[in-house]
């Protein structure tokens, strides 16, 4: 069954509040359910109607931030596996940068392992198809090693406390990416 249009129009303004306040927050703690509904323009009962609670509302936002770097993703072709494994490490690092409040958010409520998150099997799998074509070894453990490099209570703690720029966090990023491939005998 289809949504109505404005049931449609309050999820996606609903979202777009909650992405936007994350993005103003100064801490990764969820912001209020009285906050989201006063930018979106709705109720508070809509902020959770098409989500259920909290954590599901911050999943559907999360996902929401993730989908279109995860569709561009998929088109990308590259005869370089270490380019495109660089490539796709670089487009997660910027997604977690660039939300990292919202995703510290996610984390916060309880959301589960972080290996239960919102498209970790869909990263997990991408990363791992890239390492296959690189000759890696180990695979499945350097997969997620690499995604134990961009959690978002890392990067907090890396932007946030400890004053590195995101440049200084790509870099060691992709070094330390390029050097798991690197052959240990």
């Amino acid at each position: 069954m289809r949504k109505r249009s404005d049931a449609e129009r309050n999820d996606r303004a609903v979202l777009e509040a909650v992405i936007e306040l994350h993005a103003e927050s100064t801490s990764g703690a969820p912001v209020s359910a009285d906050s989201i509904a006063a930018r979106a323009g709705v109720g508070k009962g809509t902020v959770f109607r098409a989500f259920g609670d909290k954590a599901g509302l911050l999943r559907a936002a999360m996902s929401a931030c993730a989908e279109p770097v995860m569709a561009q993703l998929d088109q990308q072709i590259d005869d370089d596996p270490v380019a495109q494994l660089v490539t796709t490490v670089d487009a997660l690092l910027d997604l977690k940068v660039r939300h990292r409040r919202l995703a510290l958010a996610l984390e916060e409520q309880g959301a589960g392992s972080p290996f239960d998150a919102t498209h970790y099997e869909w990263w997990f799998d991408l990363i791992r198809t890239h390492l296959i074509a690189a000759g890696a070894e180990s695979v499945d453990f350097t997969a997620h090693l690499i995604l134990g490099s961009v959690r978002s209570d890392l990067v907090e703690h890396l932007l946030g406390t400890r004053g590195w720029t995101p440049e200084q966090l790509r870099d060691a990023v992709r070094r330390t990416t390029k050097q798991l491939l690197l052959d240990p005998t």
